[in-house]
């Protein structure tokens, strides 16, 4: 059984955390290579894994355990509250890593590479303190595997993983297709629909860009409704999308297509 087979097995979501190890005292992260992450589900799920988040902290700081993480489910406060209930939380940073947007409780936070290959949130006014665990930098040592390298949550473990067909509710499209689809220069935006027999809509997942990345509209099927929820094209403000097919012919886009299944790059099909 692979690891995230294994995690998959003892994880009940939408609400999914455990504790992750932390090794070292944070450092400077020159090399820091993301510009923003979108974290996107519904209003209630953040507001049900934010509460559950912040009692698992308090017993993690009540522990005195200096190599446990905190969880960054507690901070994620929604930036945007769609009609629809979907929400986003958007984190945009420079090259150091810090947070540039505003946010109510992250804007004073910094973005860290940590060991083991995990990204991390921590205060610039208290470096030291215990960092805020956000997802895993996943990388592949095939050059042909066009989906990573690319920020992952432990949503995603469950997502791809071998032994378990994934949670409807959280949805088929995650940080893979997410990634795939940021780096293919002929698709002009990047569709985060869940797709499905029973209907379409914006599941939960993250998404993320690069500083090197073209901005590509951020856009989804929720039920009926189409939004764009960031970088949307020609100043256009985030919310409903009132035609799909008006606004792609308005931008010289093509019509959104459903894939032929979803998740596209399950592990099954992709390790060995």
């Amino acid at each position: 059984m692979n690891k995230y087979g294994l995690f998959a097995l003892f994880c009940l979501l939408p609400i999914c955390t455990t504790a992750v190890r932390a090794s070292t005292p944070p450092e400077a992260s020159p090399n820091w290579k993301i510009r923003y992450v979108l974290f996107v589900d519904t209003a209630r799920n953040f507001r049900q894994i934010a509460m559950k988040a912040a009692r698992e902290n308090a017993d993690v700081l009540r522990s005195h355990n200096e190599n446990d993480y905190l969880d960054s489910d507690e901070l994620l406060t929604p930036t945007t509250i769609f009609n629809s209930g979907t929400a986003i939380v958007v984190l945009q940073f420079d090259r150091t890593g810090r947070v540039i947007s505003q946010h109510p409780l992250l804007s004073r936070f910094q973005g860290m590479h940590r060991p083991n290959a995990l990204l991390a949130l921590v205060n610039r006014d208290d470096l030291h303190g215990k960092p805020y665990y956000f997802a895993d930098w996943a990388e592949s040592d095939s050059e042909s595997v066009h989906y990573l390298p690319a920020p992952c949550t432990q949503v995603d473990r469950h997502r791809y993983g071998r032994l378990v067909t994934y949670t409807p509710l959280v949805g088929g499209f995650g940080c893979r297709e997410w990634t795939a689809q940021l780096h293919r220069t002929q698709r002009p935006y990047i569709d985060v629909t869940s797709y499905g027999e029973r209907g379409n809509f914006i599941g939960r997942f993250m998404g993320w860009a690069g500083f090197g990345d073209t901005p590509k509209p951020v856009i989804g099927m929720h039920r009926k409704t189409w939004l764009c929820l960031h970088e949307c094209p020609s100043g256009e403000q985030p919310g409903v999308i009132p035609d799909i097919r008006t606004w792609a012919r308005k931008h010289d886009y093509p019509i959104p297509v459903a894939p032929a299944t979803q998740p596209e790059y399950p592990d099954t099909e992709t390790e060995d």
